[in-house]
């Protein structure tokens, strides 16, 4: 799959070779990313996870002890890096990044697949067919929702269809001749046009993806309720704990996606929307429960 030299990351004699994760935090978030990294490798025995950490190396921090290999964001190929950085607020910068790294990964590593996740994720299940997928097609993306959302409530589809058809806390990506094009075109968008402006057709990283299926070669659209799983298309889901793990519509879970979750108000789910709760919702409380502990556990107090 990749190679640096002599190490065989990803890789334990014997076992399945699994694909190699990612995310991108500030130091506020490690917590999170340990607790990502811990769930990706519980699933995926060998595989390796790198962390693009968007600060300067914290002396409090023994980043060598987290379980996953360390990045710093001035180590990537970012022209100007400090100039860069200074143009960009912190939610900004830290999606800026993303291309940046996935080349780095490529380049670096010989890495010729990837997959990345927001920090915020915790995997629940295999992702094999997230991985398959990538045998056959450029990209691999998630969409917000695969249904209408007919109420009153926030994020319309209209915020959603401004805020990027897909859902960029998950990418599937190749990183060989039939991306490079297209990762150094993302490069270039998002050394000036990485803003928080969705009124002017501008949310981060992820509106710009919204371009994948026209310009890349082959994309697989994953509509299985099994992955991504979030306050956007909880309506659309049926999410209970079986004796063999979560369970979403039927299917074992994936990944949980708990994005804007605050941790002192788990009963609100996310603090970007008020469309579900623990009232409509209590059967996902247990996994937020989890959620939380794991993360303080990690040292989130100290960190954030």
């Amino acid at each position: 799959m990749y190679s640096n030299g002599s190490a065989n990351l990803g890789v334990i004699p014997g076992s399945m070779s699994y694909l190699p994760a990612c995310t991108i935090v500030s130091n506020n978030y490690l917590a999170m990313a340990h607790v990502f990294a811990e769930s990706y490798k519980e699933h995926h025995p060998g595989a390796e996870v790198f962390v693009c950490v968007v600060d300067r190396p914290s002396p409090r921090i023994r980043y060598h002890e987290l379980p996953f290999r360390t990045i710093f964001a001035d180590e990537l190929p970012i022209p100007a890096f400090f100039n860069f950085a200074f143009r960009y607020g912190i939610l900004e910068l830290n999606t800026a990044v993303k291309p940046y790294l996935l080349a780095h990964l490529r380049d670096e590593y010989r890495i010729d697949r990837a997959l990345y996740f927001d920090p915020d994720v915790l995997v629940l299940g295999t992702l094999t067919e997230l991985s398959d997928s990538l045998e056959q097609k450029s990209a691999v993306l998630t969409p917000h929702i695969t249904r209408g959302l007919d109420d009153a409530y926030r994020p319309s589809e209209r915020v959603i269809q401004m805020s990027g058809i897909y859902n960029l806390g998950f990418l599937g990506l190749r990183l060989d001749d039939s991306t490079a094009d297209f990762l150094q075109w993302w490069q270039d968008r998002l050394y000036r046009f990485c803003l928080h402006d969705i009124h002017n057709g501008l949310f981060v990283d992820q509106k710009w993806m919204d371009f994948a299926p026209a310009f890349l070669p082959s994309v697989d659209i994953v509509r299985s309720p099994a992955y991504n799983i979030a306050y956007w298309n909880l309506p659309h889901r049926r999410i209970h704990k079986s004796p063999d793990g979560w369970m979403v519509n039927g299917l074992r879970a994936g990944f949980f996606h708990f994005s804007g979750i605050v941790f002192d108000h788990l009963a609100a789910i996310s603090k970007y929307q008020n469309r579900v709760n623990a009232g409509t919702h209590p059967e996902i409380m247990p996994l937020f429960n989890e959620y939380r502990d794991r993360v303080a556990s990690a040292n989130h107090d100290e960190l954030r």
